[in-house]
């Protein structure tokens, strides 16, 4: 009797650890169509820099905003929240200027001091967009392999924290641009996975008008200075 119990336990536990890791493959699984080109990080930051010179793409998400819409073309940059203009960057050495809409109720609109002098792309951001693929001193790096999204050759590279052991961030990078098209993040414990979190952009390439980044028509509206805002970039 006590052996047939013990061989009982044994099963349960034996399909519970099948089960767990037959759930980690899956959670984890990314289809690898080519395996034989090998990404340093040096190599792969160098494609998020020419991402962020890319000059014609379209992103959106939704947030607690509202629809973000997000519109870049030939060195412009336009967000709008549920398709209304809330700021309009040049980024044009020589030509720098940023205009911030904070009520749409209001005449005015803010305009950022000394836009021309601050840094835009910030630090460790493709465009504004945050990566811990530049993190080096706080997150290794490894290389997975190329997959497609939207029959596009898309890198897939991998980042753990060195210092939170639970935490491991999937980017997907566009080859042919280097631009950001999706991250994964996982809360792991030990080696499982506590919860996965997938942030697609909504990237689509080569669609932005002239139309979509046309400078706001202030003519009739009162411009006041303002420091450069906050921003939270998907």
């Amino acid at each position: 009797m006590k052996k047939k119990i013990l061989i009982t336990i044994l099963i349960i536990i034996v399909l519970i650890m099948l089960i767990l890791v037959i759930r980690e493959i899956y959670l984890n699984y990314d289809k690898i169509e080519n395996n034989n080109e090998e990404y340093t990080r040096d190599q792969v930051i160098e494609l998020l820099d020419n991402g962020s010179k890319y000059n014609n793409y379209y992103r959106t998400v939704n947030t607690e905003n509202g629809k973000e819409e997000f519109y870049y073309k030939d060195n412009i940059l336009a967000c709008y929240y549920d398709s209304k203009l809330k700021y309009w960057m040049n980024l044009t050495d020589g030509s720098r200027r940023m205009i911030f809409i904070d009520d749409y109720d209001s005449d005015s609109v803010g305009e950022v001091v000394d836009f021309e002098n601050i840094i835009f792309p910030m630090e460790n951001t493709q465009l504004g967009y945050y990566s811990t693929i530049y993190d080096t001193e706080n997150f290794d790096f490894k290389y997975k392999g190329i997959t497609k999204i939207n029959d596009r050759d898309t890198l897939i590279v991998e980042t753990d924290s060195k210092i939170d052991s639970s935490l491991k961030i999937k980017y997907y990078i566009d080859k042919q641009t280097g631009v950001i098209v999706k991250r994964t993040e996982f809360d792991k414990v030990l080696f499982l996975t506590k919860d996965k979190k997938e942030y697609d952009r909504g990237i689509r390439f080569d669609v932005v008008t002239d139309e979509n980044i046309k400078e706001p028509d202030l003519t009739n509206v009162e411009t006041y200075e303002i420091n450069f805002p906050s921003l939270t970039i998907w």
